[in-house]
């Protein structure tokens, strides 16, 4: 099977301030949901501050080329 989210790091998780987004891939934006679906931020820096979240779980939407990967962190 072709699946390159292998290539792809998400942490630390639990994370408290900083979250790190290691990929690969080069083009790829992140956008950060609530649980209920509210998109809470969007970027394309792979360093993302979410020290103003409360705590709680959240869900990555790292979006790679036409492709979409989903990880779930906990923010404390």
């Amino acid at each position: 099977a072709d699946d390159q989210s292998n290539d792809l790091l998400v942490y630390p998780n639990p994370v408290s301030s900083l979250l790190h987004i290691e990929s690969k891939s080069t083009d790829i934006q992140i956008s950060i949901y609530s649980v209920s679906g509210r998109r809470l931020l969007q970027t394309v820096e792979k360093t993302v501050d979410i020290s103003s979240f409360i705590p709680g779980t959240y869900l990555i939407h790292i979006t790679e080329g036409d492709k979409t990967l989903i990880r779930r962190i906990l923010k404390q």
